[in-house]
């Protein structure tokens, strides 16, 4: 499987566009986020065009986050009808897993229907703990995003190890952390990375798709480096 490309990479590409542009760069699956004011979504919000033009969609990102009490079961139902039978990328609160929200969590899964749901280990929600906590409990899958790995735990190469039979699809990128804050800036990739990430995601199985999602402006030269990840690590 070639190296997907999110939607994220091109916001303002609507679906024919955006699978033109995949195509022309040898990417044939994606992600698609939603309800980020991204163009693919005015002419295909169901993904359905996507598919038929040659782009299978591996997740789809909703901003849902498991735990949270904004978050009701019957509010999840409505969002996630149009997307059955998807793999569907959430975030999870850090306290998912806490004796007052577990009853909550598995209500809130339940109302993903026959999708399957995967955790994002986005920055700004569930630590390394409570991701461990949850993939254990309720058997989820998770999303291994290497920005959000920067924030979620100390020790990288050691969680990965801890979770890498609960990984399904990696969300790889170029960036530099915004000093005491939660905040990232996203760059082009450079060699350097690639040694990073190999060392790091060596306990994921190498069949696991890899997703380039940045917002860099190098997607091209990005790709390419991650497609040379990818050959590395079969």
């Amino acid at each position: 499987m070639s190296v997907g490309i999110a939607s994220t990479c091109f916001p303002r590409l609507k679906a024919q566009q955006l699978a033109t542009r995949m195509h022309t760069l040898g990417a044939t699956t994606t992600d698609l986020a939603v309800d980020r004011g991204q163009q693919w979504e005015v002419d295909d919000p169901s993904g359905a065009l996507l598919a038929d033009l040659g782009v299978e969609v591996l997740t789809v990102g909703l901003r849902i986050e498991i735990g949270s009490v904004s978050h009701t079961p019957e509010s999840i139902e409505r969002h996630a009808m149009s997307r059955a039978g998807k793999s569907i990328r959430v975030f999870a609160s850090d306290d998912s897993t806490t004796a007052t929200r577990r009853a909550l969590v598995a209500e809130q899964l339940a109302a993903f229907g026959d999708s399957t749901v995967l955790i994002d280990t986005h920055q700004g929600h569930a630590s390394d703990r409570t991701l461990l906590e949850l993939t254990a409990e309720f058997d989820l899958g998770l999303v291994l995003d290497n920005e959000g790995l920067e924030f979620v735990t100390e020790d990288a190469r050691r969680f990965v190890e801890q979770v890498s039979s609960s990984v399904r699809v990696l969300h790889l990128k170029g960036f530099d952390r915004v000093k005491g804050s939660l905040s990232t800036l996203n760059r082009s990739l450079v060699p350097a990375d690639l040694v990073n990430l190999h060392h790091v995601l060596e306990p994921v199985d190498p069949s696991v798709p890899i997703v380039l999602q940045t917002r860099s402006t190098t997607v091209e030269r990005d790709h390419r480096l991650l497609t040379h990840l990818q050959k590395l690590r079969a």
